[in-house]
């Protein structure tokens, strides 16, 4: 197993609550993992590179769950580094001019 981080590392590091963070997991998006006899939350690599997906599709406004979730998402596989990997966006956007 790879290395692991503390729920407020993360918080801290991706500026996010721990209670969103929290939220991610009881709706099924996001999953970490606890030792027992250890209370603290901690997230592996595949964790957060889930929630590096989850924060972009907050900036571009497309929601990651309910009826206006992106399509699919669920099925995302949380370690794609390509952008081959994402479903096409439900809207074109503007070209910017170059000139």
């Amino acid at each position: 197993m790879g290395e692991l981080t503390k729920i407020k590392d993360i918080s801290l590091k991706y500026a996010v609550t721990a209670r969103t963070l929290r939220y991610y997991e009881d709706i099924g998006i996001l999953t970490s993992i606890r030792s027992e006899g250890y209370a603290h939350r901690m997230y592996d690599e595949v964790a957060i590179t889930r929630l590096k997906q989850i924060l972009i599709l907050r900036k571009l406004n497309i929601s990651v769950k309910g009826g206006n979730a992106a399509p699919s998402f669920q099925k995302w596989p949380p370690d794609c580094r390509s952008y081959r990997h994402l479903p096409p966006l439900p809207y074109r956007l503007p070209l910017q001019s170059t000139s």
